[in-house]
């Protein structure tokens, strides 16, 4: 009513001969009335979170935009991140050393070594993440103040990734909505990939929420091939895009000698590609991807990485680092040194080394806690589901009393179980212990002590877990010595 009282009385004042003059205070007097109306909010994409994207050309919802819940909204952070494995020992503080405002490790687990500053992003990596457990976990991070974004599947078009059909997902996502923060796609290997485009439209036939595209972006040493793929995505979308994954890539190397682009090459391109998404208010956040030694695509890779093998910044890292960098992000922290106990006459009980080595057996192997927790430490031991074993070979004083002890969990509560033994690794090799392993899916240590036999001096301390019914579940293992009294 106001507005068009104005706009009346502006039209008969025109005739006056101070009609110049109202009209110059009318009109600004327009001008407060309507931004007194947008409540003089600050409406751009940067600081707000596109719930509803409007089409510029009819002003209508995108049809392929469910409507979200209306309650979350994305808390405004600056956008450079870093995915970084928790294999890596040094994560930590390699993490620290790049100064990103985010983090994120395809996992959903939370270490207390996250620098400090910095958001952990958690991913429910694939199917078998997706329980209430975790669910309920999560949500405790949530309500801790920790977690403020999810992450959905990761490559669940790959066999060798999540390996998921569209359906699976589908089914299994109204679990992570229940979360309640701004929910990420799951990211498929390819940018213009069939697989998310099934997801999207049944996700939008089922309404369900997805808040955010994640894209990985692997190309050659030119800046617009990246920018044209998160053009294109949002021009599809029309939603905000976290590049999750990106680097620079010759494909054609087989070897690290093949590749034909050098750090010297990537890094013109890297400064063009992070202005360019800073420019871009759709692409919320990135994180540069850097391989490692033991990435099978590490020859193709190495052209972008970020550390070398003694944990120095690259060109390329420093560049990184010091790009828009996070000025609250901590240094991060070494994980504790475990040193093995002074005596024991097993190798490499604690597992430190991240090597099986010397322990022998089959069907077994030494992980680090990105996958499972240890007991102590950033490494453990596993043999498998059903059969397989890890042994190894000591040296033994005759008619001397000596104490094993171990920790040990199952992956699940056993309804069976083994025993530990160590035998005479000469003549008969007959078993001078045995120890039958409790039922526990908790770390739990264990003590026995034994005599040698006088005749021998060679001797196998050996965990075989047999083909049972029902068959066993994975068996952890860590911290095993074996001390004279």
């Amino acid at each position: 009513m106001i507005f068009n009282q104005l706009i009346i009385l502006k039209k008969n004042l025109m005739s006056s001969i101070y009609s110049r003059y109202v009209n110059y205070s009318l009109s600004f007097l327009l001008f407060l009335f309507v931004f007194s109306c947008s409540g003089g909010e600050d409406s751009s994409v940067e600081n707000t979170f596109e719930t509803n994207v409007q089409n510029q050309n009819n002003g209508q919802t995108n049809p392929t935009t469910p409507t979200p819940v209306e309650e979350i909204e994305i808390e405004t952070l600056d956008k450079k991140g870093i995915g970084m494995s928790y294999r890596q020992r040094t994560w930590s503080t390699r993490i620290g050393g790049l100064k990103p405002f985010w983090s994120y490790s395809w996992n959903k687990d939370y270490r207390e070594a996250m620098p400090e500053g910095v958001e952990y992003v958690p991913m429910f990596w694939g199917a078998s993440s997706v329980t209430d457990a975790e669910i309920n976990r999560i949500k405790g991070l949530v309500n801790s103040g920790i977690v403020k974004n999810v992450l959905g599947f990761n490559e669940p078009d790959l066999p060798s990734q999540a390996n998921m059909t569209v359906a699976q997902a589908i089914e299994l996502w109204p679990k992570l909505e229940e979360i309640g923060v701004p929910l990420g796609s799951p990211v498929p290997s390819t940018v213009n990939s069939v697989w998310l485009q099934e997801f999207m439209s049944e996700a939008e036939s089922k309404n369900l929420r997805v808040d955010f595209i994640c894209i990985h972006i692997y190309r050659g040493n030119d800046s617009s091939l990246f920018f044209k793929a998160v053009d294109d995505l949002y021009e599809k979308y029309r939603k905000p895009i976290w590049v999750t994954e990106m680097s620079i890539v010759d494909n054609d190397a087989k070897s690290i000698s093949e590749n034909k682009i050098t750090h010297t090459m990537t890094l013109p391109t890297m400064k063009s590609i992070l202005s360019g998404f800073y420019q871009r208010p759709f692409v919320k956040r990135f994180a540069w991807f850097s391989g490692t030694k033991n990435s099978p695509n590490y020859p193709r890779l190495v052209s972008s990485i970020l550390y070398d093998e003694n944990d120095n910044l690259t060109i390329l890292g420093n560049y990184y680092s010091q790009f828009r960098f996070n000025p609250k992000s901590g240094p991060g922290s070494l994980p504790e040194v475990i040193e093995e106990i002074e005596g024991n006459v097993i190798k490499n009980g604690t597992f430190e080394t991240g090597d099986v080595s010397p322990w022998g057996g089959f069907k077994n192997a030494v992980i680090s806690s990105a996958t499972q927790k240890p007991n102590t430490g950033g490494y453990l031991a596993r043999i498998e589901p059903h059969d397989g074993s890890i042994y190894q070979i000591i040296n033994l004083e005759p008619g001397e009393k000596y104490e094993l002890k171990f920790f040990h969990r199952w992956k699940d509560t056993p309804v069976n179980t083994f025993k530990a033994a160590i035998r005479n690794e000469q003549g008969n090799e007959s078993k001078f212990l045995e120890y039958e392993i409790p039922k526990t899916d908790q770390w739990s240590e264990n003590k026995i002590e034994f005599t040698v036999p006088s005749e021998v001096t060679s001797a196998r301390l050996v965990f075989y877990k047999p083909q049972l019914n029902p068959l066993l579940p994975t068996f952890f293992l860590d911290d095993v010595s074996i001390i004279k009294l």
